[in-house]
């Protein structure tokens, strides 16, 4: 892709923990394997090594039993060519977590010129003599204190005075939080493909290398499977549904001859966010479909608001609501007269003025001009039309390139996130954009760009922020539409792709 670098731009320059895991999910899922980067990782650490220490004789390669001592194997296979190298494992090999790291140990256990020690902070002499040490025990998945043995064989290093080259971060270092408890004080850290957040102003990093592993760029621009694990959030095994988040949807209005239908839309954009995993669900609608919205789903709490249009709903009631709600879904199907419109800008002003994150779509945006301001908590699902109204520019439906730039564009200007709808789908906060890619038009039906909303409110209802929210949301979608396309054809309902969610969703829950 010839424009590849202009969105390469858009993708985050500093990385935490989270990004990091969701990046190498992203590329699995492009066909580079976790295995593939470990090996890289080691090569690189390896090269690093060879350069830094070309005179040092004798390497101390310290691994744990996961990702990060996978690395400290590899870089140890590479090594031994020219260095004597042993391997101290913190535990057994046996229980060594990642199968491809077993193979790079099986290569040393045979040379002449390498030493596998297991247990190794049960050696109290396993330091002596060593001219570099390298930190491969814990990785970006350590969170919590370590084992008294651990922790002691830490501070032996630390005491030991010998240089220390960190593979990726410090072990002991919780690279969610920045916090640590017994961290190693590395002279050299390597980590990989882009700088990681938990490592700015640390001084037990030592300088920080970064080092390219072979992570395509396509794995940040596109959307993926880490994208979902990125907007998940853990469900405490004691929590109750107020604990999960509560969605304020307000949608709907007597207008044309389809009232039983737009009040199908409204139901299908609730019950999307109750399958996210929400907690709570009120959907707010005029008294002209308040009894079609009923009849569809007995899942779903239905509450008036307004008579035909919402224009002449009690605000103040909904005002209540909202303040309450965690996340706020308002325009499907609500009309564009202009005592309408004035009603969801005072709504949209509500819900930005009390911090609430908040989805607007479809005649919605049409309020948005009269909106005082919106934020980094909105964000905004125009197709073209509606991007149009906001922005005043005509796209080309297959000139990714424009429709990129001029996203990023017109949500720097809004100050909001902003997810443009299409073949390709554009997510972007007006700093860092994703793109998520389909590969059917079985989608293009009443209803499912109603349901994508459902999920989008769904997310930010259970913690994500509104880009999280709206890229997973979007990938999500678009996963469903192909799975469905091989399944129904272009013969789509709504309703399938609601059904649809909790197949992909379940395999990224978590409990705590």
């Amino acid at each position: 892709m010839q424009e590849l670098k202009e969105f390469a731009e858009h993708t985050k320059k500093v990385l935490s923990a989270s990004d990091m895991q969701a990046i190498e999910l992203n590329a699995a899922a492009l066909g580079v394997s976790g295995s593939q980067l470990m090996e890289n990782a080691g090569m690189a650490v390896a090269k690093f090594i060879e350069k830094q220490f070309a005179k040092s004789k004798n390497v101390l390669v310290i691994c744990g039993l996961g990702w990060k001592g996978g690395s400290g194997f590899a870089a140890s296979r590479h090594l031994i060519k020219n260095h004597h190298v042993t391997i101290g494992i913190v535990g057994y090999e046996k229980n060594v977590r990642f199968g491809p790291a077993l193979e790079d140990l099986k290569i040393i256990r045979q040379s002449p010129f390498g030493d596998v020690i297991e247990n190794v902070q049960a050696h109290s002499n396993v330091l002596n003599g060593k001219d570099v040490i390298v930190d491969a025990v814990f990785g970006v998945g350590f969170h919590g204190k370590m084992t008294e043995g651990a922790s002691t064989l830490i501070k032996k290093v630390n005491d030991s005075k010998t240089p220390v080259v960190s593979i990726d971060i410090p072990s002991g270092l919780d690279a969610n939080t920045c916090v640590s408890h017994t961290l190693i004080a590395a002279d050299y850290t390597v980590t990989f493909h882009k700088e990681k957040s938990c490592l700015d102003g640390l001084a037990s990093a030592g300088k920080v290398v970064v080092e390219d592993i072979g992570i395509p760029i396509e794995a940040e621009i596109f959307a993926g499977p880490g994208d979902l694990m990125l907007a998940r959030r853990p469900r405490s095994i004691y929590s109750s549904k107020h604990d999960n988040g509560s969605v304020v949807i307000i949608a709907g209005s007597r207008d044309y001859h389809g009232a039983p239908v737009l009040a199908a839309n409204a139901v299908y954009n609730a019950l999307a966010a109750l399958r996210m995993g929400t907690g709570y669900v009120h959907l707010y609608v005029p008294a002209a479909i308040e009894d079609a919205a009923r009849r569809l789903s007995p899942n779903v709490i239905v509450r008036r608001f307004g008579t035909d249009y919402i224009s002449d709903g009690d605000f103040e009631s909904v005002k209540e609501a909202v303040k309450k709600a965690d996340a706020v879904i308002i325009g499907m199907g609500i009309g564009r007269d202009e005592s309408t419109l004035d009603m969801a800008a005072r709504i949209i002003d509500t819900a930005v003025a009390e911090g609430k994150k908040i989805v607007i779509d479809a005649d919605a945006i049409y309020a948005v001009k009269r909106a005082q301001r919106l934020g980094k908590d909105a964000v905004l699902t125009p197709q073209d039309i509606e991007f149009h109204e906001l922005s005043g520019l005509t796209l080309k439906k297959n000139d990714l390139a424009e429709r990129f730039i001029n996203a990023v564009s017109v949500a720097r200007k809004l100050n909001a996130s902003l997810l443009l709808k299409g073949h390709d789908t554009i997510i972007t906060d007006g700093e860092v954009a994703k793109i998520v890619r389909s590969d059917t038009s079985a989608l293009a039906t009443m209803g499912t760009g109603d349901v994508l909303s459902g999920i989008i409110g769904g997310y930010a209802a259970i913690g994500a922020t509104v880009f999280e929210s709206a890229t997973a949301g979007a990938y999500l979608h678009a996963t469903i539409g192909g799975l469905l396309a091989l399944e129904k054809g272009n013969h789509i309902l709504a309703v399938d792709v609601v059904d649809k969610i909790p197949k992909i969703i379940k395999d990224f829950d978590e409990s705590v």
